[in-house]
């Protein structure tokens, strides 16, 4: 099921998501043009890029304190951002400042959806906790040729096994929910 998140982010870039076939990793509607396509991959990109730096107390805190129009690449990337839009220019085949200006774009609009949806209890672990709950969905829409868990150093971004569903996995991922609902360590 789609995550709130993700509906908002379709609706506003109008494209959908891609979905990625657990079993072959093939990207199952991937656009057939370059703006369809630059939309599914920026998207993607985003999530993953806010979802992996919420995960730290101090990213949680950062995420939670700026205006998303402020929000800056190079800090969420860990000064790899140049790597993320060369990926994504190819996978589109756009340019790298079309790809540069839609990733920023679509991870400032995330934040802005995403800081709505908490408004009520804007603490740092709630943020952990939405985009913890959202883990399953977002990496069930990363396309494996940006080549996230490579540029994140995270294998798990591109494990098939984070993008399979059904009964079984739904156990396995809510049991995974449970302990990555905060990323930080409690002291």
């Amino acid at each position: 099921m789609k995550s709130s998140l993700i509906i908002h982010l379709e609706e506003y870039m109008g494209a959908k998501m891609p979905e990625i076939d657990s079993v072959t990793q093939e990207t199952k509607n991937a656009s057939d043009g370059m703006a369809g396509r630059l939309a599914q991959g920026a998207m993607a990109a985003g999530l993953v890029i806010l979802y992996k730096y919420s995960r730290s107390s101090d990213g949680a805190e950062y995420l939670l304190n700026t205006k998303p129009a402020e929000l800056e690449m190079s800090r969420l990337l860990n000064n790899k951002q140049d790597e993320l839009i060369t990926q994504l220019s190819k996978f589109a085949g756009s340019t790298s400042l079309q790809a540069g200006t839609m990733i920023l774009a679509v991870t400032r609009e995330a934040m802005e959806f995403t800081q709505q949806e908490i408004k009520n209890n804007k603490t740092a672990n709630a943020l952990q906790s939405y985009f913890g709950n959202q883990r399953q969905s977002i990496l069930g829409h990363l396309p494996p040729e940006l080549g996230l868990g490579d540029i994140m150093k995270d294998d798990t971004l591109d494990d098939r096994t984070n993008k399979m569903e059904g009964p079984i996995s739904s156990l396995a991922h809510a049991i995974e929910d449970v302990f990555s609902s905060s990323g930080a360590r409690k002291s």
